[in-house]
């Protein structure tokens, strides 16, 4: 019983999309950004978009764990928009790392259960307080359908800016508590 990859994307058709260190060990991470019950999902998120958002489960497909999260916002030309998103979650070794991959799929999009956006984000803890995230990101066309080429180019346009606001957002997290404190 092989475990299956998680992302379509071989490694190779990721593109690194931003990287840089955070101020923190991996459980700070960790605990801040994905333990269950934790506020950055929603504290991340635009105002005006529920959330639902799954526990972690083991995954014995894939291994690590796996839970989802079903977004929905309003888009000012396409109206209500459904997204979901799987996430899976996984330790390293002597936990000096952890990957969280994501799939994100919006039904609602032109051929959107076609295609999706995969990301990336490798947490490794590079010295006692200092934490190197690395993010890559890109689309995944699961089945060809006409033009895909031009919205996997017009979508990939987006993913640096995606990326890099996501990276903000865990530093944000992170660096807020220890202000607090």
């Amino acid at each position: 019983s092989r475990m299956q990859t998680f992302l379509g994307s071989a490694g190779g058709e990721m593109k690194l999309m931003a990287r840089g260190e955070l101020p923190a060990v991996l459980k700070e991470v960790f605990s801040k950004i994905y333990a269950d019950g934790s506020d950055f999902l929603h504290l991340s998120s635009s105002s005006g978009m529920s959330m639902d958002i799954s526990k972690w489960c083991k995954s014995f497909v894939h291994g690590g764990y796996i839970r989802t999260i079903k977004l929905v916002t309003t888009h000012p030309k396409l109206g209500k928009l459904q997204t979901l998103d799987t996430q899976r979650m996984v330790w390293g070794k002597d936990k000096k790392t952890l990957v969280v991959e994501n799939r994100t799929m919006t039904p609602d999009f032109p051929n959107g259960l076609q295609w999706r956006v995969e990301r990336r984000c490798v947490y490794t803890q590079v010295s006692p307080g200092v934490v190197l995230l690395t993010i890559t990101a890109g689309v995944f066309v699961i089945h060809p359908f006409h033009k895909a080429g031009q919205l996997q180019k017009a979508v990939e346009r987006t993913l640096p800016e995606d990326a890099r606001s996501h990276f903000q957002a865990i530093y944000n997290t992170i660096l807020l508590d220890k202000i607090v404190m």
